[in-house]
């Protein structure tokens, strides 16, 4: 799991003798995260614009040995990077634009619900004490070939004391690493949900960390969905992220055909989309059955070769 860094706490208001104790706060915070699976602190390029007092920079004060000590230098350089991960920027679907409360956001952006699913990590002391802010996020979509610019609200989470971590902790279970150990689990972590051989083949073979999580995420999504179907009918509103079935074109697919151990054949045309690039997850329910959703496809865009 990684996480972003909300530039918009790096604001300059914070007072000079309450500097070490705000660096120490967040060094705390990173550690505790470390423990929870948190594998980095993605940082804008801008990080030398970041201002912590009136006249002191992030990258200045790092070097300051009297507030920064080795060991806090050294995790904060080991877990904060540069490198963005991958974001929502695939053919169909990019984040144009991001605001809080009429102010440019990256991290809250890249972060929010909508876009990677992750969170933030903010200074404390710098007004940024709750644990989610709602922001703005402007879209591109590509529907059935067309540009559509979207703009729509999205929560995102937020830390800034190791309290809040606590306040989160069923956010911060653990989420499989790879997908061989994804597969190995999804009996049990996915009770309402029957996976085609298609599907876990997929899964199985899939050695991309970040999709993993992303694919976790969604699955999770979709069994949660399960629990409340009703006659087997999928609706929207079944789910907390964006699920839609394809359109009329597109569901003549063949791939959108999938078989599944029980020797039926299903018409897998919901989908739900995940990061990096445009992967999809399709799936289908039964008219009148129970609680259960056929997973039957978990990889790139079905139709594209």
């Amino acid at each position: 799991m990684f996480a972003f860094f909300n530039e918009l706490s790096a604001n300059g208001s914070i007072q000079e003798d309450s500097l070490p104790a705000v660096l120490r706060t967040l060094y705390e915070c990173i550690d505790r995260l470390k423990e929870n699976h948190v594998s980095s602190i993605c940082i804008d390029q801008k990080i030398g614009q970041y201002q912590l007092t009136a006249n002191r920079w992030f990258l200045e004060v790092l070097d300051d040995k009297t507030i920064v000590d080795n060991d806090m230098k050294t995790l904060f350089l080991d877990m904060m990077t540069t490198v963005e991960p991958p974001t929502n920027d695939s053919e169909d679907e990019c984040l144009v634009h991001a605001t809080y409360n009429g102010q440019d956001c990256i991290g809250l952006g890249l972060a929010s619900e909508e876009i990677n699913n992750t969170f933030t990590i903010s200074l404390s002391s710098t007004g940024w004490d709750e644990t989610s802010f709602q922001i703005s996020l402007q879209k591109l979509l590509c529907e059935n070939g067309d540009l559509v610019e979207q703009n729509v609200e999205s929560s995102c989470r937020n830390v800034s004391t190791t309290a809040h971590i606590d306040e989160m902790a069923d956010f911060f279970i653990p989420i499989p690493s790879s997908g061989l150990e994804l597969f190995l689990q999804l009996s049990e972590l996915f009770p309402h949900l029957v996976f085609s051989s298609k599907a876990k083949g997929q899964i199985k073979r899939n050695h991309d960390r970040p999709s993993i999580e992303q694919i976790f995420l969604k699955l999770q999504d979709i069994d949660n969905a399960a629990q409340k179907l009703n006659g087997g009918v999928l609706r929207n509103e079944l789910f907390h992220y964006k699920a839609s079935p394809e359109h009329e074109q597109r569901r003549q697919l063949s791939e959108m055909y999938v078989t599944f151990e029980d020797g039926r054949t299903r018409n897998c045309e919901w989908h739900l989309r995940y990061t990096p690039g445009c992967g999809r997850i399709h799936f289908s329910a039964d008219e009148g059955d129970g609680q259960t959703i056929y997973v039957g496809h978990v990889d790139g865009k079905l139709g594209i070769h």
